[in-house]
């Protein structure tokens, strides 16, 4: 059962990552304004550290 939480937590990282990828290549592109890039790249940073801190914490009850 964790080991499926884990799994969905690795995805869910994974897309937040492509999301920050797409948010830079986007104001790369001129797509998007400076304050917003910096707006929605704060949003993704803040659910990052809290999925990877998720991440780590059910690795670790795995492992201990």
């Amino acid at each position: 059962m964790r080991r499926a939480e884990i799994e969905r937590i690795r995805k869910e990282k994974e897309r937040l990552e492509t999301c920050k990828s797409n948010l830079q290549n986007d104001y790369m592109d001129r797509t998007i304004l400076l304050h917003d890039y910096h707006d929605m790249k704060g949003r993704v940073d803040k659910e990052l550290v809290l999925v990877k801190d998720k991440l780590i914490s059910l690795q670790q009850k795995i492992v201990g």
